[in-house]
């Protein structure tokens, strides 16, 4: 049976079950494992994915299905669901069937940007797991490593803006990838895309098929976009990932069969241009096109006595899975493929090779060097099988998800990458698909910037983290107390705290059900990792630059803010604000064995001197969904929404190598509500909120609270310049809710009022 015919009937049955009653799904478990197994092997892995979910809910004990699903959504970038069932699996098993689960959970932890989590589950996957293939262990052993460091690289972002081309002729809810600009006239990419487009989506797709495709570009975006030349886009097979010379007559590309290749291997192709005309294009030789292994993503570098092409291959004599691989092209005759060696390649996948020729950098994406999740962008010097380190070229360039496809525009230095980041269009999953997305150097960049990173100072960088929040348990430090200062560090009251998230998780889902519980659980899990572990991993990084700072005799001001849930009176939580504040500078104090005593007393020689200042604003601000009643303690103690005002942060930094002058933004929103209103139970909505800096210097958004896991926030992690105006793009999602439903959404900045908050409410109703 030919496999379009396969995966038809295979979505056919899907189809079918889920209509009929609930008394055919009993009959049906075995049949929905077996037509998710036979996707697998087609690679159809949302299939998979939807046939393995029907059998949980027809057996939501089964460890097999619940497997089969967290890899199925792993294979198709569904990172949020593979980490939740691959810990459902770990809990029951403890890794005796599936010994490899505890590793593929960290590397959706990682994906979704738990980098603490996904680096301790690293760690206990090497302990448990010492007899395990090399290639774990190895990668484990790498992946730790990138955890540690992956906070540092995006409290360090780069100098520039990333916009996504929301342009219906580029990008669409399928695959976008692979933009190259030509000159500033044109933009050639390639696309995935159903062979008859539908209005809406159905369960059974059609056919996809990649091309390549060609629009000009214009002052008021695209125009004419549409398939490239008929020649190239031959029908039958997958075209793509072009690569063209700066003259554009020549160009090179992958062409996959469409049928009958189970593999699906890729070969390269080479055309050129005679009197402005594409000729019939040809495969190149069997030592570049090696049977049966996959030859693709070609990228040309052009010098006066040679050409160089680089192209990934899985062919054998490399270093892991898919390597980087150049041959040198002079007077119309290849040489020999080369592997680039070891500083590039490594047991992983190196993918997406583009080489810069200005600069002579190699710029590839990579799963295995070190990164934030996914694959990452990296770059190289050097040519041929010579090469530097390869660097991480930095956030938000990378994020936790996949970013391939680096270019540069040989117009400037600007250019395109792809990625399934968040705010990616879909129809499956929310990072199941590829979007391309364009990147511009900001002002401040230096004359080469592919080059060489944007070369931030202390005090930026120490910007770039404020407003900082800490967070406590509630009345903490020294409960029940009127005092105004306390003998306690922040770091030991935070242990405490932190080793409380099991009860914290247990009172929250106390009396729930179902999703319900599950969800209720979830919520605070994510607050313990994303809020409180990384609010600390922060304040590391801030007392490092601090005390750089300090030691080059910089005079340091500081202000931090006291918050208090509103569960007592005024009085009482302004003093509780203060022992908060208090617990901070003892652990000011204390760290390092007191290197910052001497400038708190004013006594170093060296003239740097730090003032923290006080603002215990108590519960003044504490947001109006939280619980004052003492007797619901499971609102006013243990919700997410109550964890979130009990806090304290620094809000200001002022240093003598900045200005005198104490500068503020301002965070000005058109407004902060929007009701969705009617909304179907499984399905999500999306609205955008804009703002304005009206201040008077830079506005950094350094993060967002929200009141449950069932909001994803996307805003601009670039600064935003006085008068400057961005954009904050909020998704509810109504899977696991049912009636009305009022969400906030706290955004966190530098701005002179720390945090505003965002409302949101919907009335979710059953699925029509």
């Amino acid at each position: 049976m030919k496999k379009s015919a396969r995966t038809f009937r295979n979505l056919l049955i899907l189809l079918l079950g889920l209509i009929l009653a609930p008394s055919v799904y009993s009959q049906t478990f075995q049949e929905n494992l077996l037509y998710g197994d036979e996707a697998m092997d087609e690679k159809d892995y949302y299939g998979a994915a939807m046939f393995y979910r029907n059998a949980l809910y027809l057996d939501s004990t089964s460890l097999r299905a619940a497997w089969n699903y967290a890899e199925a959504s792993r294979q198709f970038n569904n990172y949020v669901e593979s980490e939740k069932f691959y810990a459902s699996v770990l809990e029951r098993d403890k890794g005796v069937r599936f010994e490899l689960c505890r590793f593929w959970l960290a590397i959706s932890q990682k994906a979704n940007g738990k980098y603490q989590q996904a680096g301790e589950n690293f760690k206990q996957f090497m302990l448990e797991n010492p007899t395990v293939d090399d290639y774990y262990l190895n990668k484990s052993t790498v992946e730790r490593e990138a955890c540690a460091l992956a906070l540092d690289i995006i409290n360090n972002p780069l100098n520039i803006s990333i916009e996504h081309l929301l342009d219906p002729k580029v990008n669409t809810a399928y695959s976008e990838f692979n933009a190259i600009q030509l000159g500033d006239t044109s933009l050639m990419f390639s696309a995935l895309r159903p062979l008859v487009m539908e209005e809406a989506e159905t369960i059974i797709d059609n056919s996809y098929m990649s091309s390549i495709y060609i629009g000009t570009l214009s002052q008021s975006g695209f125009s004419k976009v549409k398939k490239f030349d008929s020649k190239i886009n031959v029908s039958g097979f997958h075209n793509a990932n072009v690569t063209i010379s700066e003259d554009q007559t020549r160009m090179y590309f992958s062409r996959v069969e469409a049928e009958n290749n189970p593999q699906m291997k890729s070969e390269l192709w080479y055309a050129e241009n005679t009197l402005g005309k594409w000729q019939k294009p040809v495969r190149l030789n069997d030592s570049i096109n090696v049977e049966p292994y996959t030859s693709t993503q070609p990228a040309l570098s052009e010098s006066r006595e040679y050409s160089v092409l680089y192209f990934v291959s899985n062919r054998p004599g490399g270093f892991g899975k898919l390597d980087i691989w150049y041959v040198v092209i002079k007077d119309g005759k290849y040489g020999e493929p080369v592997n680039l060696g070891s500083n590039i390649n490594t047991p992983g996948d190196e993918i997406t090779p583009y080489y810069h020729d200005a600069t002579s950098t190699l710029y590839f994406s990579s799963d295995w060097h070190k990164g934030l999740g996914g694959y990452d962008i990296f770059k190289s010097k050097g040519a041929l099988n010579q090469w530097a380190a390869p660097k991480n070229v930095g956030y938000p360039l990378n994020t936790s998800y996949n970013d391939i496809y680096f270019t540069v525009n040989t117009v400037d230095n600007d250019g395109y990458l792809t990625s399934n980041r968040p705010g990616s269009l879909f129809i499956k999953s929310e990072t199941c698909c590829n979007d391309i997305y364009y990147y511009e150097w900001k002002p401040k960049t230096p004359a080469n910037p592919v080059a060489e990173v944007y070369d931030t100072t202390i005090q930026d960088r120490i910007r770039m983290l404020l407003p900082l929040t800490l967070y406590f348990h509630n009345d903490e430090p020294n409960p029940r107390t009127t005092d105004v200062t306390t003998t306690k560090n922040y770091q030991s009251t935070l242990s405490e705290y932190y080793a409380m998230k099991d009860t914290y998780k247990s009172e929250y889902a106390r009396g729930l059900t179902g999703f319900e519980e599950i969800k209720a659980k979830r919520d605070i899990e994510e607050f313990f990792e994303n809020y409180v572990k990384r609010g600390f991993a922060q304040l590391q990084l801030f007392n490092k630059l601090l005390l750089e700072d300090l030691n080059d005799g910089s005079r340091v001001k500081i202000m931090i803010k006291g918050y208090c849930s509103p569960l007592t009176s005024t009085e009482y939580n302004v003093n509780l604000a203060k022992r908060r504040i208090a617990s901070l500078k003892n652990y000011i104090r204390e760290i390092d064995g007191g290197a910052f005593l001497k400038y708190l007393d004013s006594t170093a020689t060296n003239g740097g001197a730090l003032t923290i200042m006080e603002d215990p604003i108590g519960e003044a601000t504490a947001s109006p969904f939280v619980s004052d009643n003492p007797n619901d303690r499971r609102n006013s103690i243990y919700s997410r929404t109550a964890a979130f005002e009990r806090k304290i942060q620094i809000v200001l930094y002022e240093s003598k190598a900045g200005t005198k002058e104490i500068l503020f933004p301002e965070l000005f929103f058109e407004a902060t509500s929007h009701d969705f209103g009617e909304m179907e139970q499984g399905t999500k909505a999306s609205w955008v909120f804009k703002f304005t800096n009206t201040g008077n210097t830079d506005l950094v958004i350094s993060g967002v609270e929200t009141s449950c896991g069932c909001t994803t926030i996307d805003w601009p992690h670039a600064p935003i310049e006085p008068g400057g105006s961005g954009e904050i793009r909020v998704v509810m999602n109504s899977e696991e809710y049912m009636g009305s439903k009022t969400e906030t959404a706290t955004i966190l900045s530098n701005a002179r009022q720390s945090k505003i908050t965002l409302n949101l409410s919907a009335n979710i109703i059953e699925k029509r």
